[in-house]
């Protein structure tokens, strides 16, 4: 269940994607991947422009969501700058 906000930036987010998806500004940008496809717009009004990235994944659903899991997990949070991430701390 998502509260109003939520559920207002949902919808702004679904508009913007159609917005774009149609418009004619709908760049196709250059990718480093042949399984990925890069695609961005500028509509008036906006101070910055939009993108779209599509990606093929040869996987199954669970082992998409058990990804997922594994990358949101404690473990992965707590040594993520140890890759180049920022480092959070977080107190009680």
């Amino acid at each position: 269940v998502y509260s109003e906000g939520e559920q207002l930036l949902i919808e702004k987010g679904k508009s913007t994607v159609k917005a774009i998806t149609g418009s004619a500004n709908l760049k196709v940008l250059e990718s480093g991947d042949p399984l990925v496809t890069l695609k961005a717009a500028h509509l008036d009004g906006d101070a910055l422009s939009t993108g779209i990235a599509e990606s093929v994944v040869d996987a199954k659903m669970e082992e998409l969501a058990a990804f997922e899991w594994l990358k949101l997990s404690r473990e992965s949070t707590r040594n993520f700058h140890k890759k180049g991430g920022i480092k959070n701390i977080v107190q009680k």
